[in-house]
């Protein structure tokens, strides 16, 4: 007696389209793998280049410290420059300073990011460092600050006083000139056309 599969045909179709099924399932699955692949290296480029603009600036900020000695002493907000010390935190925000003065360097870099800085010296007061009630972050270095430049005999060797140099002390020599510096906080911030921020923040001193 012979038998016919009839009651078997139909049976691969369902099989079939669930292995299709399947089969898309993991296609779409490994396209969103490799597409958030792609953005997370984007990204992760796109901060490098934001990190590399904080450092231009940096240097503008420098520059334009060494430049502008004269008005040191003076808010030049303008300038992005604060003349007393803020409580500001590294993004610029502060309870008492509503909208710190960023300035915005003139261009964008080779990577399209647009660069500013803020400048604050770490005084309680404007006018001279050295003005009553002025109380300023600052070092004094001695021109000649290793021992050997001082008289070694009784109180001819000198006093100590906060070094600006490697040493955490410098001595002050009898008879040397000694120098104050006094110390500028920078806070750069780097932003690029994915609207991606990075910050910056360093510290300077400048002769008094």
């Amino acid at each position: 007696m012979k038998s016919h599969p009839y009651g078997q045909r139909g049976i691969s179709l369902p099989v079939t389209l669930i292995i299709l099924v399947a089969m898309i399932m993991l296609g779409l699955a490994a396209f969103r793998a490799v597409d958030t692949s792609g953005q997370l290296a984007g990204n992760i480029a796109a901060r490098e280049t934001t990190l590399m603009g904080t450092d231009a600036g940096i240097e503008g900020a420098i520059t334009w410290l060494g430049n502008n000695l004269a008005l040191l002493t003076s808010h030049q907000t303008a300038n992005g420059y604060y003349a007393t010390q803020q409580n500001l935190d590294v993004f610029g925000e502060s309870s008492s300073l509503a909208d710190p003065a960023w300035f915005v360097l003139p261009s964008t870099d080779s990577s399209g990011n647009t660069n500013s800085y803020f400048i604050t010296r770490m005084c309680t007061a404007p006018g001279s460092p050295g003005d009553a009630g002025n109380l300023c972050s600052s070092c004094v270095e001695s021109v000649s600050s290793t021992p050997e430049n001082c008289s070694k005999g009784g109180g001819g060797y000198g006093n100590y006083a906060i070094g600006c140099g490697n040493s955490a002390v410098a001595r002050v020599c009898p008879g040397n000139t000694n120098k104050t510096w006094v110390f500028y906080r920078i806070v750069a911030r780097s932003i690029n056309s994915r609207n991606t921020a990075s910050y910056t923040e360093a510290f300077v001193r400048i002769e008094n």
